[in-house]
């Protein structure tokens, strides 16, 4: 399948960066498809900073959409089941700065189901604009670090190298920070 669509890349060349917006759009509605695959071929096909734009702007646009299309969807039909769930309520109840702050978080933790995320917005309180922009800006490191992932793996440059290593330190360094800061609270 991952050739299949790098070939589809090549072959309509010109419209490559909307097919993959697309896929994207689709990937992420579908909500079971790794986008990682997608990423790579961006890379290898559009180049780092090329793929890395196409990747942020399908993924954007990909959660986005899915957002609404979910909170058209499932909202009604799906929000008196968490009832029993008081952990579940208050994630839904959460709006403002505190839903983006949260859904920025949840955006950069690697292998959390971006689906799972998105469904879970969808069906509380906070707006499409405070969901879109915290969940696009919130992916950019992880893409960053895929993108890197990728583009060191191809073509094996000690600078990419490096940066890349200095973004999983960071990345860690975060992680301990935040964990260390929940067990003071």
């Amino acid at each position: 399948m991952v050739q299949d669509i790098e070939n589809l890349f090549y072959t309509y060349r010109d419209f490559a960066f909307t097919i993959s917006i697309l896929i994207n759009i689709v990937a992420h509605i579908v909500g079971v498809i790794p986008i990682f695959f997608l990423t790579a071929i961006n890379v290898k096909v559009f180049g780092m900073t090329g793929g890395f734009i196409c990747s942020v702007v399908g993924e954007s646009l990909g959660v986005g959409i899915t957002f609404i299309l979910y909170r058209l969807g499932f909202k009604k039909m799906v929000s008196n089941k968490f009832q029993d769930h008081p952990r579940l309520q208050k994630l839904l109840h959460v709006k403002g700065k505190q839903a983006f702050w949260l859904l920025f978080s949840l955006r950069m933790v690697p292998f959390l189901p971006s689906s799972l995320i998105t469904f879970f917005a969808a069906l509380g309180e906070v707006s499409f604009m405070n969901f879109f922009i915290s969940s696009s800006i919130g992916k950019i490191p992880m893409l960053l670090v895929e993108v890197l992932a990728v583009g060191t793996a191809t073509d094996g440059s000690y600078v990419n190298r490096i940066i890349l290593a200095v973004l999983i330190l960071i990345a860690i360094i975060y992680y301990f920070l935040k964990k260390r800061s929940k067990a003071k609270t």
